[in-house]
């Protein structure tokens, strides 16, 4: 029997092949931590060549770009509450859903322009 793979499926995570330039939102990746810099790698495995190829600032991609994404949306989604009355929950509810599904937009749009790999 074969090891299990350490490789996982990533929903919503863009990749790019350095190898062959294949390009998907489904990637396959595992994350390395070591004791010793660089302490974070990002390994990513393309499904058409097979190769590896590494994130090039994995702590900012994968830490930085969501809380910054999150920093932002907090305040939006505090001032849609705090004005939130009885009478209005349907349309405080499909605002709070809106100001999710753009940031969601925007994390991945930014992603897919911010991310760089590099051969493995």
């Amino acid at each position: 029997m074969l090891a299990p793979s350490t490789f996982r499926r990533s929903r919503l995570s863009w990749f790019r092949c350095s190898h062959c330039d294949a390009a998907t939102y489904n990637a396959i990746s595992r994350i390395i931590l070591s004791r010793e810099p660089p302490k974070v790698t990002v390994e990513y495995k393309c499904e058409y060549c097979d190769k590896l190829s590494t994130l090039r600032h994995p702590i900012l991609m994968n830490l930085g770009l969501p809380f910054a994404i999150a920093a932002c949306a907090c305040p939006m989604l505090y001032k849609v509450l705090l004005l939130a009355t009885s009478w209005s929950w349907l349309s405080t509810i499909s605002a709070i859903g809106l100001i999710i599904a753009a940031g969601i937009a925007a994390e991945l749009a930014i992603s897919r322009l911010a991310k760089r790999f590099l051969r493995a």
